[in-house]
């Protein structure tokens, strides 16, 4: 997605993640490289670094954190609080939010605040919302699911699903508990 947002010329990304470039990862993703995996760097760095090595002028700037999700453990009130705050304040920076990520759950709260934002935007006096848009690439599916935006109708990615978010994580083997992985390893 970054490479083909900077073909198209755009030059102001910002990559929030709290994970470790993995081994499965330089092969699904065209940022990350082998050596991003066995020095386990984080990659929301390593992303910001392939894009100005591509694109020299590029605005990129990486966030380090973890998205509160439903049916996992927040470390306390005031860090959820503090959580909260910062994807906001990113959301309202930004005219577009990709939601990029592997499970259902992470891509919960930024979808609300995507939908929280275009209702405020829909006052009178209200700003220009961002456009939340999920994005999820398997082995042999690809998803692309874009929230309203003013006056043009859609669902976002949870009015579209079956069930509630839950934790889709724990107890569950890799080839349960990933998106991306799924269709690949279990096949």
């Amino acid at each position: 997605v970054a490479r083909a947002l900077m073909g198209w010329g755009v030059r102001r990304m910002t990559f929030l993640d709290s994970g470790r470039v993995s081994l499965s990862n330089p092969v699904r993703q065209s940022l990350f490289t082998h050596a991003d995996a066995a020095e386990g760097r984080s990659k929301a760095r390593a992303a910001v670094e392939a894009v100005k090595a591509v694109m020299p002028d590029a605005e990129a700037e990486c966030v380090e954190m973890e998205i509160p999700m439903p049916g996992h453990p927040h470390q306390s009130a005031e860090g959820l609080r503090q959580a909260v705050k910062k994807l906001q304040d990113l959301m309202a920076s930004h005219d577009v939010v990709c939601m990029l990520t592997d499970s259902r759950e992470s891509r919960w709260l930024p979808s609300l605040l995507v939908a929280a934002a275009q209702k405020a935007a829909a006052a009178p006096g209200g700003s220009n919302p961002p456009l939340g848009l999920t994005v999820a690439l398997g082995f042999d599916s690809f998803l692309v699911s874009r929230q309203s935006y003013r006056d043009s109708p859609a669902a976002c990615y949870f009015c579209n699903d079956m069930s509630a978010p839950a934790d889709s994580l724990a107890f569950r083997t890799l080839d349960q508990q990933c998106t991306v992985t799924r269709p690949g390893v279990s096949g």
